[in-house]
């Protein structure tokens, strides 16, 4: 792993290089399953917590040549968007049924078109691509008609999301001056004028339209640099009071996404552990917005990844579990207590 963002593979944020610098921690277990339980419930917590997967797992997608990744699910429930190369040599935009197996292609372009983004009436997708030389932010109407180009700065931008009125999208971005992940948005209304949000990347809109709430992640600056799980609100325009859910010192929060009620994160985490001779492995998990009830939800020997929370309570997300990057589900059970989980492992010391 040794990319910091790979379209092509639509591997997001890779570890080597998200983590990279960052010393082992005095006491970190050379364990590499110890390491793994104390991701993000910390010394002491039992390891046997998370809920079970049997029975409730299904795979989504069944590609054999090529991978499918970047799901997204309509507010509905009804249909998820992804990316595939499964017919050609680069990534285009695919829709179908949650429950049938019909495929249809929505874009057919030479570039790579990946990280799919539902408007919020299921009409719509908005997504990156970079057929015109860096990745920028396109939407394209599902009924038919070209996609129409939102971003056109030399900066690759990516990873777009709608609020939940519809009114505005948000995207990544970064900065080829300073290499930094910003957060920026656009009002729909005045399609001309893009804010500056705040420094992160990977944001998702809340479904709450009582709402207006992005929940995305940010590395630290001092101490380990890995990356935390934040949110932000957009108050008349104007975006304020930055929080952290979650974070851990051995383990990176990354890919977050809403629940359909907006109360709960699901996300993936990269455990570390510079003491074992294994590579470095992603799971999911999930957390109530205020960083309470963590829930382990994989712990596969493949990675999982990139979920995506439906109205029915599924997650969907990218398995490796069969070799190829393929799209699975599994029933999300509600949490079995009210005790709140530690939102931080062994807190890393910071930097000097």
């Amino acid at each position: 792993m040794t990319g910091s963002w790979t379209p092509i593979c639509c591997r997001i944020l890779l570890p080597a290089l998200l983590l990279g610098g960052c010393g082992t921690n005095p006491g970190e277990s050379a364990n590499p399953e110890e390491s793994r339980n104390l991701s993000l419930f910390g010394p002491g917590a039992d390891p046997t917590s998370a809920p079970s997967l049997q029975g409730g797992l299904q795979q989504v997608s069944f590609s054999v040549e090529g991978d499918c990744t970047d799901p997204c699910i309509d507010h509905r429930g009804r249909t998820i968007a992804f990316a595939s190369n499964q017919h050609g040599p680069t990534y285009d935009i695919y829709v179908r049924p949650t429950t049938g197996t019909s495929l249809t292609r929505i874009t057919t372009d030479p570039g790579q078109d990946v990280m799919p983004a539902f408007s919020p009436d299921g009409q719509r997708l908005a997504f990156a691509s970079n057929r015109a030389g860096q990745y920028d932010i396109y939407v394209v109407d599902l009924a038919g008609g070209h996609p129409v180009r939102m971003t056109s700065d030399l900066a690759d931008e990516y990873h777009p999301t709608w609020s939940a009125d519809g009114r505005y999208i948000a995207w990544s971005r970064t900065n080829p001056t300073t290499s930094r992940n910003e957060l920026w948005a656009v009002d729909l209304q005045h399609p001309g004028r893009t804010m500056f949000l705040e420094y992160g990347t990977m944001p998702e809109w809340s479904p709450d339209p009582a709402e207006s709430t992005l929940v995305f992640q940010r590395a630290r600056q001092r101490g380990s640099r890995l990356y935390g799980l934040w949110t932000i609100e957009l108050k008349d325009g104007q975006p304020g009071r930055p929080t952290e859910i979650v974070s851990a010192a051995n383990a990176a929060t990354i890919n977050p996404t809403w629940s359909p009620d907006g109360n709960a994160v699901a996300f993936a985490t990269v455990t570390i552990d510079r003491g074992a001779a294994v590579e470095d492995t992603l799971d999911l998990w999930t957390v109530q917005r205020d960083g309470s009830r963590l829930q382990h939800i994989t712990r596969d020997a493949g990675d999982e990844y990139l979920p995506s929370w439906a109205a029915d309570g599924r997650l969907y997300f990218v398995s490796e579990r069969n070799g190829a990057a393929n799209i699975w589900s599994v029933a999300i059970e509600p949490p079995t207590t009210s005790e709140a989980s530690p939102r931080f492992a062994d807190a890393a010391p910071d930097d000097p």
